[in-house]
């Protein structure tokens, strides 16, 4: 079944609308024509009016199938479409998902920053304690406040910058 959907799906949008309502017009003609076909001058034509009840079902059959071919066209066009409103929106997302990626990587950088900051105070800080920490192992009070200092979060300290 694909493989006549592709075989179709070959042929121009045009041409296919052409086909389907040359399907819809010949079957009306031949359904109006086959009730002619049973009135008298008619009547005398050797084939059409003798058979005006195989006019009249092949109209139909032919209404039926180009109004179906013509239903199944409508809807492939309007999913088209909707195929085409969605790529719009995947490139609209792909946009702002670039605008949003560089707010959080310059958010990132910050965040280093102020950790790596607070690490080189820290640092520091300990340098200049360090000579209050003798060999018997006995800490000055000022260590713990700098050791509980260096455990924090900076980020919790400084705020969402």
């Amino acid at each position: 079944m694909d493989q006549i959907y592709w075989v179709i799906g070959l042929i121009p949008d045009s041409i296919l609308l052409q086909i389907y309502y040359a399907f819809i017009y010949v079957g009306l003609i031949s359904y109006i024509g086959s009730k002619f076909f049973r009135s008298f001058p008619f009547k005398y034509i050797p084939f059409l009016g003798q058979y005006p009840l195989l006019s009249e079902v092949g109209g139909v059959v032919l209404i039926s199938a180009g109004l179906f071919c013509y239903g199944g066209y409508t809807t492939e066009i309007k999913w088209q479409e909707k195929v085409k409103q969605a790529e719009a929106k995947v490139v609209a997302a792909e946009a702002q998902s670039k605008e949003a990626n560089v707010v959080i990587k310059t958010k990132i950088v910050k965040q280093k920053k102020i950790i790596h900051d607070t690490q080189v105070v820290i640092q520091q800080e300990i340098k200049e304690v360090e000579k209050l920490i003798d060999s018997e192992c006995k800490l000055d009070p000022v260590v713990p406040k700098i050791l509980n200092k260096a455990a924090k979060n900076p980020l919790t300290l400084e705020g969402d910058k």
